[in-house]
């Protein structure tokens, strides 16, 4: 890593302090989930001392153990939440290395996280593409460092405790502000807006908060729930997966004619893809 700084400006702190927000988010979330675990953890067997009703031992014993798990999950979310003690710098780092992707599964849900070193790459949203065909290659990168402050213990915890995926902890977070020739975010927010990032992100957000309230409607629909009651499980998944290509298609579709319709309405109107935007 090569330290010479320079000042962010005011647009990439923006940037930069949306990163940070949304990090801080992370770790207070985590701290409440851990905070319920530990509430239902210690109802439990209060419960069950308090107001027996009389149940079998059995039901005793497991009401005991989800109680224990319930603590070992709070105790997870907790370190979790800690860990995240964050420090904001306010000048650029010069960030070298390979990119790495790191796979992580839970429960089903597959995500990735990209590092160089230890150091977790916060790419801008939209950049997929850009950053995917530079896996496995050196890379030159204008950073924004967002430090987490060294608690060992918590650390050594997670290390030995945590589930695989999560073993591995940053020593930090970079923000991307520069990968030349494709992102320069000072650039992009300079020409399309200083929340053009945001926005874009609470578009997606928007969009699938509507698809899943659409999903809702429609699974909680008689006619629907009459048939997946009365269809065997190969209908219902084959119904499943047509639901999700229609649905796909339209959303698609909806966009390209949200563009098409800005377009013929104001021919000034700039339809660069998101990718063209991020140069600046």
């Amino acid at each position: 890593m090569n330290h010479n700084a320079r000042p962010l400006t005011a647009l990439e702190k923006t940037h930069v302090r949306t990163v940070y927000l949304r990090l801080v988010a992370l770790k207070w979330v985590a701290l409440l989930f851990g905070g319920l675990f530990c509430l239902l953890g210690l109802a439990l067997p209060a419960a069950l001392v308090v107001d027996p009703q009389g149940l079998p031992e059995l039901a005793g014993l497991f009401i005991l153990l989800l109680s224990l798990f319930s603590l070992t999950v709070c105790t997870l979310f907790l370190a979790l939440g800690l860990r995240l003690a964050l420090r904001q710098r306010g000048t650029t780092t010069q960030l070298r290395g390979t990119l790495t992707e790191v796979r992580i599964n839970v429960r089903g849900s597959v995500y990735y996280r990209y590092f160089i070193d230890d150091i977790q790459i916060m790419w801008p949203p939209g950049a997929q593409d850009l950053y995917v065909r530079s896996i496995g290659r050196p890379l030159s990168l204008t950073v924004a460092m967002i430090d987490l402050a060294p608690r060992q213990k918590v650390h050594a915890f997670l290390a030995r405790w945590a589930p695989k995926t999560l073993k591995r902890q940053p020593l930090g977070f970079a923000v991307v502000l520069n990968y030349s020739p494709y992102i320069n975010i000072h650039g992009a927010l300079a020409k399309y807006g200083r929340y053009f990032l945001l926005l874009y992100q609470l578009k997606w957000a928007l969009g699938m908060g509507l698809w899943v309230a659409l999903t809702l409607l429609v699974i909680m629909q008689p006619f629907v729930l009459t048939l997946v009651a009365r269809s065997s499980i190969i209908t219902f998944l084959l119904a499943l997966v047509g639901y999700f290509i229609v649905t796909g298609l339209v959303f698609c579709a909806v966009i390209k004619g949200y563009h098409t319709l800005r377009k013929w309405l104001n021919p000034d109107y700039d339809d660069t893809p998101h990718e063209e935007r991020l140069k600046g």
